[in-house]
């Protein structure tokens, strides 16, 4: 492959890992106007966290490890070029991280419970709770996202994703500014979140992990 032919796809994924480096800033520090640095952030940060630390405890590697070059090499065998080996991969994985995160959800206070010290007061025990059951269910689509990010490096599309985040941190950050406008910025001062505002919080940022694996289908 020639130097510009190389030359084009890095500078897309450069040019895809700045602003989505860039955006991840301007998400840091809309969460911390809206969150600041109070007992609400923490049970926050544990609860948006979590998803992804137990997704690469559980499933990462192995996607990684195991199926991705499993699809390199039906890729370069079959006749399809891989295509349906790709869907059934996908469908699998889907069907695991779905179960894997009905199952997390589930076991939220027991998953919250070995990340909190055994005097963490219960009002903020239970905030952690609520924000880590509507944040679990982006297990599901950080696989979803693994998997579609790899099968498109496989087929020599780099670029998508590495522009995907900037998706998330679009949504993140106008959740942050959604929540500032709604509930003010002494809110997770004072501690009293409301339902809809814990709602707010969490499906954001969640719709924020939907958006970065959807946007990924037109490109497939």
């Amino acid at each position: 492959m020639s130097e510009r032919a190389l030359l084009g796809p890095s500078t897309v994924m450069a040019v895809g890992t700045v602003t989505s480096r860039v955006t991840g800033v301007a998400r840091d520090i809309t969460m911390t106007a809206a969150l600041g640095f109070f007992l609400v952030s923490d049970a926050f940060s544990l609860g948006n966290s979590l998803p992804n630390m137990i997704y690469i405890l559980v499933i990462g590697g192995a996607l990684n490890a195991v199926f991705i070059p499993q699809l390199v090499r039906k890729m370069k065998d079959d006749a399809d070029g891989g295509r349906a080996y790709a869907d059934r991969l996908i469908t699998l994985t889907a069907i695991t991280l779905f179960f894997l995160s009905v199952l997390a959800i589930v076991m939220a206070p027991l998953i919250v419970a070995v990340y909190t010290p055994s005097d963490y007061p219960k009002n903020e025990f239970d905030l952690a709770v609520a924000f880590t059951r509507l944040c679990l269910p982006q297990i599901f689509f950080y696989g979803i996202y693994t998997m579609f990010s790899q099968v498109l490096n496989t087929r020599g599309k780099f670029g998508a994703p590495m522009f995907a985040p900037i998706a998330n941190n679009i949504v993140a950050i106008s959740t942050f500014l959604l929540f500032i406008y709604f509930a003010g910025t002494a809110a997770a001062a004072e501690g009293n979140l409301s339902s809809g505002q814990v709602w707010l919080l969490g499906l954001g940022t969640t719709l924020g992990v939907v958006a970065q694996a959807l946007i990924l289908i037109p490109v497939l």
